[in-house]
């Protein structure tokens, strides 16, 4: 008799921890999924949602792996509460899971470039860095965070592989920009938006390739939140804005590179994507391609996508790839190779 009681209790609490998982995976599916949804609609501007957008993924990823349990274990209820937090995952990331390549290969100029946020290294971080650039050995290196050792070194240590640098240290090092290239550089401009609080750097470039002039954008807008400076979000927006707008005035063919501060579900994406096409998502290699934070020191995994190359419809994409070593800097470089339509 008194074996059944406990028998009896036990199932008892075996149903009710049965009812809290349900419950708690069902909470989750639907919580994300609605997460989802809203971030599609409401604007970065609402600094929870920059946050959201920047870190859905991770909330989502937990549902792409739990589905297959709760069908292995025939909880078919269960499973039907993660399907949309699945499908949600599939719809915005799935494509970076499959082969990607050009669609149609041209015969043109082939150029390989890469953008790589420094971190505004002091002297003796900066070796490390040169020694990542040399390996990369891309056509056009975009930086971001260039600080005044960093280009100190650069134009020394690098003309060999780059005779045109067009480089802005700032003494406060997270604002400088710098292009090292292989080809001529025609005309440089820097600039910082003054009217907002810590402005980065901004650069535009034009090169002539084989005869034919190019127009590369170098960014760098400010975070839309930080723990330390606050919401500067309408900051990030109108810095962005000025580019794209500037950007898709250019008659000649156009890149831009660097480190957006943003993920792809952010708003300013859309407007850049809808112009320019992302290199990364057009033809990068299998994976989220995520660039920050690369650090080997805590082994913290890169968790978002930062930093990107897009191009417009002169540029045909070969290949991207986010570059396996990072130096003393916490972003990884990405690096692309396009080829020109003629």
């Amino acid at each position: 008799m008194q074996q059944g009681k406990q028998h009896q209790k036990k199932q008892q609490q075996g149903k009710r921890e049965a009812d809290v998982f349900f419950y708690l995976v069902t909470g989750y599916g639907i919580t994300v999924f609605v997460l989802w949804l809203a971030q599609w609609i409401i604007s970065e501007q609402l600094p929870l949602m920059g946050m959201i957008k920047s870190s859905i993924h991770l909330f989502l990823i937990p549902g792409v792996l739990l589905l297959p349990i709760t069908l292995l274990l025939r909880r078919w209820r269960l499973a039907a509460t993660l399907v949309p937090a699945v499908v949600a995952f599939l719809l915005s990331w799935g494509v970076f899971f499959l082969p990607r390549g050009p669609e149609e290969m041209v015969t043109g100029a082939e150029i390989r470039v890469v953008t790589f946020n420094l971190q505004a290294p002091n002297e003796d971080a900066v070796a490390s860095l040169v020694d990542i650039v040399r390996e990369v050995d891309a056509d056009i290196v975009a930086v971001q965070e260039l600080s005044i050792p960093a280009a100190d070194r650069f134009s020394t240590a690098l003309t060999d592989l780059y005779p045109h640098q067009a480089l802005h240290p700032q003494q406060k090092g997270n604002a400088g920009q710098g292009i090292l290239s292989r080809y001529p550089i025609l005309a440089d401009d820097y600039w910082q938006a003054q009217e907002e609080p810590m402005p980065l750097g901004h650069q535009r470039v034009v090169m002539e390739i084989d005869g034919v002039e190019a127009v590369f954008y170098n960014t760098h807008p400010v975070p839309p939140y930080t723990p330390n400076a606050g919401t500067r979000s309408v900051a990030h927006t109108r810095a962005l804005r000025y580019l794209i707008d500037q950007a898709k005035d250019d008659s000649m063919p156009v890149i831009l590179m660097g480190d957006f501060n943003m993920s792809d579900h952010f708003h300013e994406y859309r407007r850049i994507a809808e112009a320019f096409t992302d290199a990364y998502k057009a033809v990068g290699d299998i994976g989220f391609g995520f660039t920050y934070p690369h650090d080997k020191w805590t082994g913290v995994p890169p968790l978002v996508r930062l930093d990107y190359v897009f191009y417009s419809d002169d540029w045909q994409g070969i290949s991207a790839k986010v570059w396996p070593g990072s130096g003393s800097s916490d972003h990884a470089p990405l690096v692309v190779e396009l080829m020109s339509k003629e």
